[in-house]
């Protein structure tokens, strides 16, 4: 149904509200419209009830962005005043909307993030030929250093990456994700055609990774991972490059890199280097008791990437396993 809005994603698609629920145990709560022509609005929402974030409607949790799908004829105002007197009937704190600059334009965000898009050409070289000189060096740097990549939709190759991205996550001082949500994510989108795992290896060792989404003509870069240790071999620009040719040449025409926070320019110079698109992005909070929508608080808290980044990886794994579902 959602595959006739021409903005619609595989963030839109009921296998990504089974995989975020299924893997931290949140209800969907999804608006719709229908008129004589069918379906003509759609607001995906997921409710996450916690004793210590507090519980709130979000569109959508761990996702990168998640634009309201709506027909020409439809008025999103009138469509946001009954979703926040359902919330308000719900007791809920506040909600969140990813992506609704183009419906709320007059209205402060709570965070920003940048994103950056990439047109896909069946013409490889002629792709190739216009990214960034230092990112064609990458590429031919890893290739000579004799990494390889091999795509596939398998769970050993999820597997694979879920221990590679543990290795990140604590490298930038995070937990991972719990290894269940992975399992959940390759048995609703990966192994039903709605994504790919890429890995490089040297010498036969994995050490570098990315999970592609894709739905109708367009793919998203979700996670990426690698062994720090070996990052001069530069597998990432390898694996995004052998990604970016496949989907071109199976006929996709755009691939989103996902959002990048202002502070991280490291991987803004990165996704800038392949000739995107680079845009920004908007979140919305609207808090609930307040009546209004709000910015994020900024709080500093505890220091906690340098605790995580010490930590050991199983110790990491249960912090994750736990933690994940109170973040949403």
């Amino acid at each position: 149904m959602v595959s006739s809005f021409e903005n619609a994603s595989c963030f839109h698609t009921s296998n990504w509200a089974r995989t975020i629920c299924e893997s931290y145990g949140y209800d969907p709560s999804y608006f719709i419209l229908n008129d004589d022509v069918g379906l003509s609005a759609v607001i995906p929402l997921v409710s996450i009830k916690s004793l210590i974030t507090g519980r709130r409607a979000v569109s959508l949790p761990f996702t990168d962005f998640c634009h309201p799908l709506m027909s020409g004829n439809c008025n999103f105002q009138d469509i946001l005043s009954n979703v926040i007197d359902h919330c308000k009937h719900l007791k809920w704190n506040h909600i969140e909307l990813r992506g609704c600059h183009k419906y709320l334009p007059e209205q402060v965000p709570s965070e920003m993030f940048y994103t950056h898009r990439l047109l896909l050409d069946p013409d490889i070289q002629k792709m190739y030929s216009s990214f960034r000189s230092s990112t064609c060096r990458n590429i031919k740097k890893a290739q000579k250093q004799g990494v390889h990549v091999q795509i596939q939709s398998t769970m050993a190759f999820v597997q694979t990456f879920f221990e590679l991205n543990c290795l990140t996550r604590r490298q930038h001082g995070l937990p991972p994700q719990p290894l269940l949500f992975f399992k959940n994510l390759y048995e609703h989108l990966i192994a039903k055609g709605l994504g790919k795992t890429a890995i490089a290896f040297y010498q036969s060792e994995p050490v570098a990774g990315a999970i592609f989404l894709n739905f109708g003509k367009k793919v998203i870069y979700k996670y990426g991972a690698s062994d720090s240790r070996l990052n001069h071999l530069r597998a990432n620009n390898l694996v995004m490059w052998e990604a970016i040719k496949w989907y071109a040449q199976n006929d996709y025409k755009e691939l989103h890199m996902g959002r990048t926070k202002p502070s991280h320019s490291g991987l803004d110079q990165f996704k800038s280097g392949w000739k995107t698109i680079k845009e920004t992005l908007f979140y919305y909070k609207y808090d609930l008791i307040q009546k209004s929508f709000v910015k994020k608080n900024e709080s500093q808290g505890l220091p906690y990437e340098k605790i995580f980044s010490v930590l050991p990886l199983p110790f990491l794994r249960m912090v994750g396993k736990i933690a994940y579902r109170h973040i949403g």
